[in-house]
């Protein structure tokens, strides 16, 4: 199997999602739903896949009312109804995050949860929402958060993907930590009281201190299992953050087989697999990397019983990146053709075209792994004509044709998401046109777009966040600027 081009790989991540993020998504990229018990459906590869709550044809609907992109009328209701506020932090672009509304959010487990709760959704790319981005920092998408209404404090929050039952115990599990603390019952010693600080250090931007609170969370002899494994992940997710990739290294391999869930387990691994890419000249790199293939095979070949089809997507994905990473390519080829063939009964036996689209993004990516792009066209092709106004799908079809170098159609296909979009995100697709543009010999129109990318960062710099963001495009506009005085290029191709 060829090996993807690094600007095509660039391009995908781009396009396509958070589980491309640098950061423990690791990429990225929630997922999830009911127990093995409650689901419905037939068989893929003899686990049944778990279906939508509702029935065939008809588009899944929450367990409980969400109040939308409006965190002020959201804390409001919550104070006067005197619960407390769940926020699901999501964007449209995030596989997990749809796979989190279609398959976990409809289960009737969560209804209850109703009498306590007020229940909030927050689309993190749009403006109205960038207060609450802007102090409620995330790694992954979708985070899920539980406040005290009354003074905003975070006490529960879980980054990425949870089955309905996690969900569950998680908010019952702030609410007891908001009932002792508003009774200041909650002991200081305690690997709870130990969690709590860890989750608002991380929510307020501050990894080091969330990693030191996560590590006594996790050292503590009366912490439960999945309390150390909220510790565990946390701690890895904190360290990558605060750039500490040799203790994350460390601390990985001494616990990889240590975290439990549904998706921690996975997503504790590919943070490690990511942290030891980021070591210069660790010795140990090829051994870390056998640990984490075992321990993603493993997992591979005994997926949790809750675990959703986009779950299972993860961890073929990552298995089959660290495979790569060591040359195995045509092994990991093996692995995206596990995948592909999961993730193509999935969207046949979903429910509707909406539902279908959550494993968009995981299929342009092992079909781009397996060297399908003709696949990968004609998909993104009908989701357009099922969804003209959704700008992924236009987006993702830009990112596949850049890279087959079909330059014009890529740039008509990216500026058509640029209309449809808004936010961070735009800002992102922006800097595809710009790597097109550069494709097509237009230094001009590449020098203007990406001017227009730093422009509209520097509007979303709020203290520390965006910042990095910002700084990054200035550099690329600068370098691009240099490249053009010393390579003047005249005309376009529209191939």
């Amino acid at each position: 199997m060829a090996r993807i081009s690094t600007v095509a790989r660039w391009s995908i991540c781009l396009a396509v999602g958070v589980a491309c993020s640098p950061a423990p998504q690791p990429t990225p990229e929630a997922k999830n739903e009911q127990s093995a018990s409650e689901q419905v459906g037939a068989q893929v590869d003899g686990v049944a896949p778990q279906q939508p709550v509702a029935n065939r044809g008809e588009q899944p609907k929450p367990a409980v009312p969400f109040v939308s992109d409006d965190i002020p009328a959201a804390l409001e209701q919550a104070r006067s109804q005197q619960k407390a506020l769940f926020v699901d932090a999501w964007a449209p672009w995030c596989h997990t995050c749809l796979s989190m509304h279609h398959y976990v959010f409809p289960a009737p487990m969560l209804a209850p949860l109703g009498e306590r709760v007020v229940f909030a959704a927050v689309d993190t790319d749009r403006p109205e929402n960038s207060e609450f981005v802007a102090t409620h920092r995330m790694s992954m998408w979708p985070t899920m958060f539980v406040l005290d209404p009354e003074d905003g404090t975070v006490v529960g929050l879980w980054p990425g993907a949870a089955s309905a039952a996690e969900v569950r115990d998680f908010i019952e599990q702030s609410l007891e930590v908001l009932d002792a603390r508003r009774a200041k019952s909650l002991p200081d010693g305690s690997p709870l009281a130990a969690l709590v600080a860890a989750r608002t250090a991380l929510a307020a931007g501050d990894p080091t201190a969330a990693a030191g609170h996560y590590q006594k969370a996790a050292m503590a002899e009366a912490a439960t299992p999945n309390q150390r494994s909220e510790a565990l992940v946390g701690q890895l997710a904190a360290l990558y953050r605060a750039k500490r990739y040799k203790d994350c290294v460390q601390i990985g391999r001494e616990h990889l087989d240590a975290v439990v869930g549904v998706a921690r387990p996975v997503d504790f691994a590919r943070t490690v697999a990511s942290c030891v890419e980021k070591v210069q000249g660790l010795k140990q790199q090829k051994e870390v990397r056998g640990l984490v293939i075992a321990r993603l095979q493993a997992l591979v070949d005994e997926p949790h019983p809750d675990a959703s089809i986009d779950d299972r997507a993860d961890a073929l994905e990552g298995l089959a990146n660290v495979l790569m990473r060591e040359g195995r390519r045509s092994e990991a080829q093996k692995v995206h053709e596990q995948r592909i063939g999961l993730l193509e009964q999935a969207a046949a036996k979903a429910p509707t075209p909406e539902v279908a689209a959550t494993f968009d993004y995981g299929r342009v990516v092992s079909y781009l792994a397996l060297q399908r792009e003709d696949d990968a066209v004609a998909m993104l092709t009908a989701r357009i004509a099922q969804f003209p106004d959704n700008y992924e799908p236009h987006a993702r079809l830009a990112s596949v044709l850049h890279k087959q170098k079909s330059w014009g159609e890529a740039l008509k296909a990216v500026e058509r998401a640029l209309e449809l979009s808004y936010g961070p995100r735009r800002l992102k697709y922006l800097r595809l046109k710009a790597s097109i543009q550069e494709g097509m010999g237009d230094q001009k129109g590449q020098l203007a777009t990406l001017e227009q990318e730093v422009h509209g960062w520097k509007k979303l710099v709020v203290g520390e966040a965006n910042r990095a963001a910002y700084e990054a495009a200035r550099k690329r506009f600068e370098a691009a600027v240099v490249k053009a005085r010393r390579e003047p290029t005249v005309g376009t191709s529209n191939r």
